[in-house]
């Protein structure tokens, strides 16, 4: 089954779906092991493993959709990765035919300025 009908299922289960996040590969794989149905990428966490810096747009769209694409590639649990990390201004792309991706994308947190609480230890 393709992770996004995967998704889409559990979207339509009742109750709420536990994705937790991750920021790498390793960290997919296990949340993948503990059972969990989804994963999370976290454009936070993605910047900060990254680039050593907090998500305040540093991070371009070509890494998140790499991050996303490797994150895809090692998991069989549906992907959901975070939409509003990227650079300001960039389009929306099509990746390469073959390039593994993610299930969904996530704008949540996407008010500007962005939340300075959250990058408090920054």
């Amino acid at each position: 089954m393709r992770t996004t009908t995967a998704l889409r299922r559990l979207l339509q289960q009742p109750g709420i779906v536990v994705a937790p996040g991750a920021y790498d590969c390793l960290t997919a794989k296990l949340i993948e092991r503990e059972g969990f149905p989804a994963v999370y990428l976290t454009g936070a966490g993605t910047a900060v493993t990254r680039l050593g810096k907090p998500d305040f747009g540093f991070t371009t769209l070509t890494e998140m959709a790499a991050a996303a694409s490797a994150v895809a590639a090692t998991v069989a649990i549906p992907v959901i990765a975070d939409a509003v990390t990227v650079q300001v201004g960039q389009r929306i792309m099509p990746l390469p035919a073959g390039m593994p991706r993610s299930s969904a994308g996530s704008k949540e947190g996407a008010a500007s300025p962005r939340n300075a609480a959250s990058h408090a230890a920054w």
